[in-house]
């Protein structure tokens, strides 16, 4: 015959184990068949991705208030280039945009855009009244590692960002943003 308090353990014991084993069953995710694939290659999502990092890296350093103590204003800003160094067909102009809207969007800069009847910024013999206006000009690279006709498993891309000033051809700021994409058919 067993002891009393063997049977009381018992007793108490079961249904705390059931209830964890109900518990367990029912947290594990039920198996998703019909999930979309993310896509092994640049996407708008991804530059609205790199375009929100690096602009809130940008409007969050100590630059911005020192120029806006110094100056009492707001600084001007210009996009100028963001080039594809990829094999692939992606277009910058999306990025560029939303890169733009990003700084723009807390109101803490102003943007202007490069026309094709503007001279070039950075061209010291080329600036006009209004590139003059410009504070900061922002250029940059797409690149990426790893091509999937090597059979990488995996690429890797990164927006490289430069901001200069405008005036005297200093180098402000630096940024990177990296995004790692899997190839999902191998």
């Amino acid at each position: 015959m067993m002891p009393k308090y063997l049977i009381l353990m018992l007793v108490i014991a079961l249904p705390l184990m059931s209830c964890s084993w109900f518990q367990k069953q029912a947290a594990e995710p039920t198996p998703q068949l019909n999930q979309p694939q993310t896509s092994v290659s640049w996407t708008l999502e991804d530059s609205q991705a790199a375009a929100h990092s690096l602009a809130g890296e940008v409007l969050s350093l100590k630059w911005l208030s020192d120029f806006t103590v110094k100056y009492e204003r707001t600084p001007v800003m210009m996009v100028d280039k963001i080039r594809n160094l990829t094999d692939e067909d992606i277009t910058m102009d999306s990025l560029i945009k939303e890169f733009s809207r990003e700084l723009m969007k807390g109101g803490k800069v102003r943007i202007v855009t490069l026309r094709e009847d503007r001279p070039d910024p950075s061209d010291p013999k080329a600036q006009t009244d209004s590139a003059k206006n410009v504070d900061y000009v922002f250029k940059g690279t797409l690149d990426r590692n790893g091509s999937l006709d090597d059979g990488a498993r995996s690429r890797l891309y990164f927006v490289d960002l430069t901001m200069a000033d405008n005036h005297s051809g200093e180098m402000v700021w630096q940024g990177q943003f990296r995004l790692q994409k899997q190839n999902l058919g191998n």
